[in-house]
């Protein structure tokens, strides 16, 4: 799991704005494939991002844990044909 982001000034609050993160051996999304990966912001926001399926879904005030639930469920819905 590797984290790129942005950070902006905003007068005296120093905010992160977003980390890009890989799902390298699965360890962020463990339901998603090792392609996939997520940009995630202040408050879980999460912006997931899957190459392989062809999608981008956007969670927002997610907790945590949650996401990779998230995630379980959306591939699932999916056509069985379309999982790998």
């Amino acid at each position: 799991m590797g984290g790129l982001g942005a950070d902006v000034d905003a007068g005296r609050a120093h905010l992160r704005i977003h980390e890009l993160f890989l799902n390298t051996g699965r360890a962020l999304l463990p339901s998603a494939p090792v392609s996939a990966f997520a940009h995630i912001g202040t408050g879980n926001n999460i912006i997931y991002v899957d190459p392989e399926h062809d999608m981008v879904a956007v969670m927002r005030w997610i907790e945590g844990g949650a996401a990779d639930g998230f995630v379980r469920r959306l591939l699932a819905a999916l056509a069985p044909q379309q999982i790998q």
